[in-house]
């Protein structure tokens, strides 16, 4: 940890720091139903969050352009509707194809781990079967087919780095456990995200959406800096 915060340097820390204090206004704003301030504060957040990444894992181009592509997604659905909706969620999609890349093309030869073949074949059955489980309950909250397409595929691919982070944490755990604990986080985000705007009306639905949503964001990050750095 200490290596990640030396790494930072002055610049880093003054952007890290801003992505908390950002951070805790878009909550409190969310819980006191601040609607024209919290969306005002909440691309800020994951704006600092990115050049802090850029300045510690200046060679990680996945990471933080992962980020970039989550916070044109932040952005696109500060006003929600079907069609802000659809291109929100690609922009997410794409987000969690790069952090993907950034598993199998650098994390994983880093820790010098090759899965058996077995392991993938597992993942591609199981990303499968997630289609297949996802895709009437997704169609039947949102009646249209490409946002079914796009939102069978999105949850998918969270649980296939969900599945990559347990099978790299029975290998040798490292911070892999960091990026998992991310990943659940995304999960249940997007999960809360579907319920409250398809299903029914969630309690502080801003504020957990955006806890859970933001909490993920850090601690993937967090993980592989750890990883990479120590």
């Amino acid at each position: 940890m200490e290596n990640v915060i030396a790494s930072l340097g002055l610049t880093g820390k003054i952007f890290i720091i801003a992505f908390f204090v950002f951070t805790f206004f878009e909550l409190l704003f969310a819980v006191l139903k601040f609607e024209v301030l919290r969306k005002i504060v909440k691309p800020f957040c994951l704006s600092s969050l990115i050049v802090a990444t850029a300045i510690v894992l200046p060679n990680h181009y996945f990471i933080y352009i992962g980020l970039i592509f989550g916070l044109i997604g932040d952005v696109i659905l500060i006003r929600r509707n079907k069609f802000t909706l659809f291109f929100g969620m690609f922009a997410f999609l794409i987000q969690h194809l790069l952090i993907i890349l950034e598993i199998f093309l650098t994390f994983l030869p880093y820790l010098g781990i090759s899965f058996e073949w077995y392991v993938y074949l597992i993942l591609a059955v199981i990303y499968v079967a997630i289609i297949f489980i996802f895709y009437r309950l997704i169609k039947r909250a949102t009646k249209s087919i490409l946002l079914t397409i796009l939102g069978v595929n999105y949850m998918a691919t969270i649980l296939l780095i969900i599945g990559l982070m347990i099978a790299t944490c029975v290998y040798d755990l490292y911070y892999a456990i960091i990026i998992l604990a991310g990943a659940v986080l995304f999960f249940i985000s997007d999960t809360l995200l579907t319920i409250g705007h398809y299903a029914r009306r969630i309690p502080l639905y801003h504020f957990f959406v955006m806890l859970t949503y933001l909490g993920a964001q850090f601690l993937v990050v967090l993980g592989f800096a750890l990883t990479y750095i120590g």
